[in-house]
């Protein structure tokens, strides 16, 4: 969302390509440690589909946002991919904390 407001092609950079690395390496590393925790059986088939739903969702991000700078701008494509972020993550993110929690423990 913050990309949305780059005024220079090196903040967008910035802001884009560093915060989107750091989120998606934050995501992926704590799926996959509890997709190892909640299995024992078939677990490499588990984390299999959690790298593959993580890889359908960079897939599909891509045409949405074509499609939503093809109607409106980068700007409003960049807040309305990152507010659709925050509305899918935000909620699940606490769930996701607890059973981690609960598997460990």
């Amino acid at each position: 969302m913050t990309a949305s407001r780059a005024a220079t092609l090196g903040q967008f950079q910035l802001l884009f390509g560093v915060l989107v690395g750091l989120a998606a390496g934050s995501f992926y590393t704590p799926l996959i440690a509890t997709t190892t925790r909640w299995f024992t059986l078939n677990r490499s088939l588990a984390v299999a589909l959690v790298s593959a739903g993580l890889s359908l969702g960079s897939a599909t991000v891509g045409p949405l946002a074509r499609w939503l700078i093809t109607g409106y701008d980068w700007r409003t494509a960049m807040l309305v991919i990152g507010e659709v972020a925050w509305v899918v993550i935000v909620p699940t993110a606490p769930a996701l904390a607890r059973a981690a929690g609960r598997a460990a423990g």
